[in-house]
């Protein structure tokens, strides 16, 4: 019975360690969910920096990725919001190391150059950097007579650092990381996608400074 409840509390621990995942920091000076303004999403290049990205992105996962985006954070806000998927050449953009820091939780980003920066006009953009998808196979069990019994399924999981800047004043107003899943039939498609970035934006929003839906 004891190796019945160990492998239990092993598959729990395997199950959850993939699931819903996040830390968080908000400025001080910010109140969450009052902000009004509209916003940037921009998802730093493959061909920008090594930092880009945790795993290939490209083809159709690339296309459900950024036509996912903008209906997953409208949904969960009532500001204006612009995904930028940048043409910007690798060579005319510079990154500068920064370790984001609190007494809990540190995070090293990229900072852009002012020639990304420049490329739109809205004072408040989001960077989402070190963000990939992976397809895993998952178990869950119960007890029976006949000891352990598991069933595989699997889910489609995106993990990303993200970061906040106000561009009038060069300040990080947020930052943290978050990472979620969802359950998939067999190879995911559209709907799995926006699903999961809904999921993901949810999380940021509901802890930043812009107004959500609630």
């Amino acid at each position: 019975m004891n190796k019945i409840i160990s492998g239990v509390f092993l598959l729990f621990i395997a199950v959850a360690a993939c699931s819903t995942s996040r830390s968080f920091y908000l400025d001080e000076e910010y109140d969450k969910n009052v902000l009004s303004s509209p916003f940037v999403v921009l998802p730093f290049k493959q061909n920008w920096t090594p930092t880009a990205t945790l795993t290939g992105i490209y083809g159709k996962e690339s296309n459900y990725f950024y036509l996912g985006l903008d209906p997953s954070f409208t949904s969960n806000t009532p500001n204006d919001v612009k995904i930028i998927n940048s043409d910007l050449e690798s060579d005319k953009i510079s990154f500068t190391p920064t370790i984001l820091e609190t007494e809990n939780m540190s995070m090293n980003v990229s900072l852009p150059s002012d020639e990304l920066l420049n490329s739109f006009s809205e004072r408040y953009v989001y960077f989402f950097e070190n963000y990939g998808f992976r397809i895993m196979e998952k178990k869950s069990g119960d007890i029976s007579y006949a000891g352990l019994e598991a069933n595989v399924y699997k889910v489609l999981y995106f993990k990303t650092k993200f970061f906040l800047l106000d561009k009038s004043n060069k300040k990080i107003v947020s930052w943290g990381e978050v990472a979620d899943q969802v359950r998939i039939a067999d190879k995911p498609e559209f709907p799995d996608y926006l699903e999961l970035l809904t999921k993901i934006s949810n999380t940021i929003l509901q802890d930043g400074p812009f107004k959500v839906y609630r």
